[in-house]
């Protein structure tokens, strides 16, 4: 019995942990080129800072969106990568910022779509939202 309970343990940590390790969620069509600031609350993340994914309660479209309707893209839950330098790799400062938020944080990313990775990357330093505080 106590085998069975360790087992179901190891199960559900594994599932917990799986969670912050997988892989993105691709960008959902409608918000396919949207390029802007969004606004929203933590939903996921990659332990090591690679990535965050958002639900999206308001999104702000910039000039350079194909995506003209900040609507189309609320209520979706996007996965936003970190900056990237090819000199240097990732952007620390992004890396840093994403693995201290947690699950039901407020937050607030420019961000662009880079139509060849099918995913949104920061444009900018990340900043909690204000409604956070």
């Amino acid at each position: 019995m106590r085998m069975l309970a360790g087992l179901c343990v190891m199960l559900i940590a594994g599932i917990c942990y799986a969670g912050e390790q997988g892989k993105p969620a691709e960008v959902p069509k409608e918000a396919a080129g949207f390029s802007g600031k969004i606004e929203g609350t933590v939903t996921n993340f990659k332990a090591n800072g690679n990535w965050v994914a958002v639900k999206v309660t308001k999104a702000e479209p910039d000039a350079k969106s194909t995506v003209k309707d900040g609507a189309a893209v609320v209520g979706k839950e996007i996965a936003v990568k970190v900056r990237f330098d090819k000199q240097n790799g990732q952007n620390s400062e992004d890396t840093t910022f994403v693995k201290g938020l947690k699950a039901g944080d407020a937050i607030q990313l420019v961000v662009n779509y880079v139509a060849s990775q099918n995913a949104m990357a920061m444009v900018e330093l990340p900043k909690k939202s204000e409604a956070a505080k």
